[in-house]
C-alpha cells in the first residue's frame, strides 16, 4: 500500500523508499500553496476546457452540470452564471455545438471567486473556441488499442475506501482471479481491440506504481462534504505526489471512502480521462463499464423519458453486482464505437438477410454477415438515424437485462458523435413494425443454430429464399399466396393510418408470407387470406415506461375504400405538440 503522508507510509508500507517519502514531502509544500490559489477571486485570463459531467444516483435519477478545467492551476471549476446558464450548457453539449473535453471557454469580465467557481456576468459574446491539446485528445477519443489506468484509493482522517488496494486491482483488472471485470468485458466487447491495463511504472516524480492502484491520504474530513470539493483534494494531492496524472494516464478512477454528501454513486467527465466512485461502487462491473463509458464519449441509453431506461446495454442502468450482469453496449453505441464495422450494414431502401448478434460475431463469417443495421436519417429527411440489431442473449451478452434474443429497434440523433440513443421497439419473430422510417418485418429468430440469427426484411424487397436455407414462413398454416385471391386484398387506404413516428416510404401493407417449396402448382382460389404477421405499433410516452412497447394485433383486413378520413397520426416527431399529460390528446391523434 502506498500511503501519501510520508511518516505513515514508512511505517506502514514496506514498499515505499526514502526517495518517495522526500518527493511525498516535497510536492506536499505544493499542494499548499496551490490551494490557497482558490481562496481570492481572480479574473479568467485564458480559455478553459468545457467538460460534461454526468452524475448517478441511488434512486436512479441523474443529475447533468457543465464545468471547465483551467489548466493554469489543474483545477476543475463549476460555471455558474445568470438564470438558466447550466441549461444552456448542457443544450448545447446535446445538440453538438459544444464537446466536451474539446471546447474551451473566454468570457470578458468572468472570474473564478474563492470557492473555485468559474462566474459569468452573462452569456453575451461568449468566445467558444477548441483546444489545441492535441495530444490528450487523441488519446482520449481512441476506443482501440491499449490504455494504461490508475484507480486512486483515498484515506481521509475520518474515514477509509472499503476496500483494500488489493481488491480494487483485482475488481478493475484481474490481477488477483476475478472472472469479470472491467478489463476483461471491455476486451470482450471489443474483441481484443481495446486493451485497459493497469498502470505498472515509475511516475514523473519518481513514485511507483503497480497494479493499477495507488493509496493517496489526504488531510481534511469527508463526512457531509460535497463529492466535488473532495475530488479537487484528490487530485490535487495526487498530481502533487505522482506528477500530473492526467497526462500519464489514459484514464484515473477516484474510489471515495464512504460518507460524502448525497446518494450518489459515481460521475464522470464525458470525453476525458477522470470518473469518480462513491465507495464500493468502485468495484461494480456495470458501474465501472458505464463510466469510463463516458470517457470514452459515450452518452445514455433510454427509453423516451427515462434517460437511463434501455437496460438492453451497459449505459442505461447500473447494478450493485461485482461481477453482473454480463452485457455490452446497444447498436448506436456499437455503430459509434465502431468495433464491428466489417458487421455493419446500411439500409436506404430495402434489404432481406440475417441480423446474428455481438455475441457471436467472432464466430460468423466476415466477410458480408452483418450484426448492425442502420436506416440514415437522410431516407426519411429526420434528424435520427435508425439502428437493427439482434440482442442474442449468450456469452459475452448473456445479461442483458431486456429484449434477450429479440430484434432491437434504436433511434439517435444522426452521426457517430455524443448522443443519447432510444429504444423504440422490441420485436419478435413474426413481427412487422411499421412506424420507422422503412417497414421492418421479423420473420423467424433462431438460437438453436450456432451462430444464432434473425432473418429480417427491412424495406421493399422482393420475397426470396434467404440465403444457404429452404425458404420458411412465419406462419406455415397458411394457403400459398396466388395472383388471384377471393378474399379482400390488402389495399393502399386503410381505414385508419397506422401511427408512425417518422415518414414511412412504403404504404403500410404487410409481407406477403413466404412459403416453403409447393410439391404442386398453387391454387387458384384460396380458401382464406394469407396469415398476416403482428403489427407492433411505438409505446405511449410516460414518465417512467416499466413494460414492453405496446403492440397491437389487426382483427381483420383493411376495405378497399375508407368508410372516413383518416385519423391524424401523432407522431414521435410532433409527439409533443399532441400530448397532455404523458399522453396523446390532440384532437384527430392517435396513439
Amino acid at each position: 500500500m502506498h500511503i501519501s503522508t510520508a511518516t505513515i507510509a514508512l511505517i506502514l508500507s514496506p514498499f515505499v523508499t526514502a526517495t518517495e517519502d522526500s518527493n511525498a514531502r516535497n510536492l506536499r509544500a505544493n499542494v499548499n500553496k496551490n490551494k490557497t490559489k482558490v481562496k481570492n477571486n481572480r479574473p479568467q485570463s485564458k480559455a478553459c476546457l468545457l467538460l460534461l459531467k454526468e452524475t448517478r444516483f441511488l434512486d436512479g435519477t441523474n443529475s447533468e452540470e457543465a464545468d471547465c478545467f483551467d489548466s493554469s492551476n489543474g483545477l476543475i471549476a463549476k460555471i455558474k452564471g445568470p438564470d438558466g446558464a447550466q441549461e444552456d450548457f448542457i443544450r448545447r453539449f446535446k445538440n453538438g455545438e459544444l464537446k466536451s473535453g474539446k471546447s474551451t471557454l473566454k468570457k470578458n469580465g468572468a472570474y473564478f471567486d474563492e470557492d473555485g467557481n468559474l462566474v459569468l456576468p452573462n452569456l453575451d459574446n461568449l468566445e467558444i473556441g477548441e483546444s489545441n491539446e492535441n495530444t490528450d485528445e487523441r488519446r482520449l477519443a481512441t476506443v482501440v488499442g491499449d490504455k494504461e489506468m490508475l484507480a486512486i484509493r483515498v484515506v481521509a482522517p475520518d474515514a477509509t475506501t472499503t476496500s483494500s488496494e488489493s481488491e480494487i486491482s483485482d475488481s478493475w483488472f484481474g490481477t488477483h482471479g476475478d472472472p469479470v471485470n472491467l478489463k476483461s468485458q471491455y476486451a470482450a466487447c471489443s474483441y481484443g481491440q481495446l486493451r485497459c491495463e493497469g498502470a505498472g511504472k515509475t511516475t514523473s516524480t519518481g513514485v511507483t506504481v503497480s497494479d493499477g492502484v495507488y493509496t493517496i491520504e489526504i488531510s481534511n474530513n469527508v463526512s457531509g462534504v460535497n463529492r466535488d470539493i473532495v475530488r479537487g483534494w484528490v487530485v490535487m494531492e495526487g498530481d502533487a505526489i505522482l506528477g500530473s496524472m492526467k497526462s500519464q494516464f489514459d484514464h484515473v478512477m477516484l474510489c471515495f471512502p464512504p460518507g460524502t454528501r448525497g446518494d450518489w454513486i459515481a460521475y464522470a467527465y464525458t470525453n476525458w480521462y477522470l470518473s469518480i466512485y462513491n465507495d464500493e461502487w468502485c468495484n461494480y462491473v456495470s458501474g465501472q463499464m458505464h463510466e469510463i463509458g463516458h470517457n470514452l464519449n459515450l452518452a445514455h441509453s433510454g427509453v423516451w423519458s427515462d434517460e437511463y431506461g434501455d437496460r438492453t446495454g451497459m449505459m442505461g442502468y447500473s447494478y450493485s453486482s461485482d461481477d453482473d450482469p454480463l452485457m455490452c453496449f446497444n447498436a448506436p453505441k456499437n455503430w459509434q464505437l465502431g468495433w464491428y464495422s466489417d458487421g455493419q450494414k446500411v439500409v436506404t431502401s430495402g434489404w432481406r438477410g440475417k441480423i446474428y448478434g455481438i455475441a457471436d460475431y467472432g464466430g460468423v463469417d466476415h466477410n458480408g454477415s452483418v450484426v448492425l443495421v442502420q436506416i440514415p436519417a437522410s431516407v426519411h429527411g429526420g434528424t435520427d438515424d435508425w439502428y437493427v440489431s439482434f440482442n442474442r442473449q449468450t456469452g459475452i451478452n448473456a445479461g442483458t437485462q431486456e429484449g434477450g434474443d429479440q430484434v432491437l429497434l434504436h433511434r439517435r440523433p444522426a452521426g457517430t458523435g455524443f448522443a443519447e440513443s432510444t429504444l423504440v421497439a422490441k420485436l419478435s419473430a413474426g413481427t412487422l413494425y411499421i412506424s420507422a422510417p422503412l417497414l421492418i418485418e421479423v420473420h423467424s429468430i433462431h438460437t438453436s443454430s450456432n451462430p444464432g440469427y434473425a432473418a429480417v426484411t427491412i424495406g421493399d424487397v422482393i420475397a426470396t429464399p434467404f440465403p444457404s436455407e429452404a425458404p420458411f414462413t412465419p406462419s406455415p398454416t397458411a394457403a400459398p399466396v396466388t395472383n388471384a385471391p377471393t378474399e379482400a386484398p390488402v389495399t393502399n387506404s386503410p381505414t385508419a393510418a397506422p401511427v408512425t413516428d417518422a415518414p414511412i416510404t412504403a404504404a403500410p401493407v404487410t409481407a406477403s408470407p413466404i412459403t416453403d417449396a409447393p410439391t404442386a402448382s398453387p391454387t387458384t382460389n384460396p380458401t382464406s387470406a394469407p396469415i398476416t404477421p403482428e403489427i407492433v405499433t411505438p409505446p405511449p410516452v410516460t414518465n417512467k415506461p416499466t413494460g414492453l412497447p405496446v403492440t397491437s394485433s389487426p382483427t381483420k383486413v383493411p376495405t378497399q375504400s375508407p368508410t372516413s378520413s383518416p385519423l391524424e397520426t401523432c407522431s414521435i416527431d410532433k409527439c409533443y405538440a399532441c400530448l397532455e399529460g404523458g399522453a396523446c390528446k390532440k384532437e384527430g391523434c392517435l396513439w
